[in-house]
């Protein structure tokens, strides 16, 4: 980002002290809407909506800044996504919060729907498919950002982290001015 896009950033974020604990706390926010489902059914597929509403709410409740990313909307994927994002001494830090990834990876019984691979097989950074399969959450930069959407569809057509966040930010400053109107 450019440094004006910094300046906005620390603008919005200026009420919080956000460093790692933000980080631990995005964690256990995850963590716990993860039990909660797994104290109903040990399998999580088809909680990707239900989960990141959840954990959205959460963040938002804390004042955390996320952003609900739809992949019907960027590569027609059925599959919801949360990137939060906090600010440490070294600038903006971005977490993915997928926590129904583990759905996307091989196993013997299941079949795969609507993906000619399996994600988690695709997805060359094999640490945060590790860290998506036991936590539901991942630090997130511009690399990892497109090896996790090449990991769904070959046709990513370069969604870049950075605008994919401007756009997010832009749609919602639209929206609040229509509000105020």
């Amino acid at each position: 980002m450019s440094d004006i896009d910094d300046f906005y950033n620390s603008i919005l974020n200026i009420r919080l002290h956000q460093n790692e604990k933000t980080k631990e706390l995005i964690q256990g926010i995850t963590k716990k809407a993860i039990d909660e489902v797994k104290k109903v059914t040990p399998d999580l597929e088809g909680f990707c909506k239900f989960l990141a509403s959840e954990i959205q709410e959460k963040l938002n409740q804390n004042g955390i800044r996320n952003y609900w990313i739809d992949f019907n909307e960027l590569i027609n994927v059925d599959h919801v996504v949360l990137i939060a994002e906090y600010r440490t001494t070294i600038g903006m830090q971005h977490l993915l919060i997928d926590p129904s990834f583990q759905q996307f990876t091989k196993q013997e019984n299941k079949e795969l729907i609507k993906l000619k691979d399996w994600p988690s097989e695709k997805i060359k950074d094999k640490n945060m498919v590790e860290d998506l399969i036991k936590t539901g959450v991942s630090e997130l930069d511009e690399r990892r950002w497109n090896d996790y959407v090449t990991g769904f569809t070959d046709n990513s057509q370069n969604i870049t982290l950075d605008n994919l966040l401007k756009g997010k930010l832009k749609r919602e400053e639209q929206e609040n001015d229509r509000k105020r109107k």
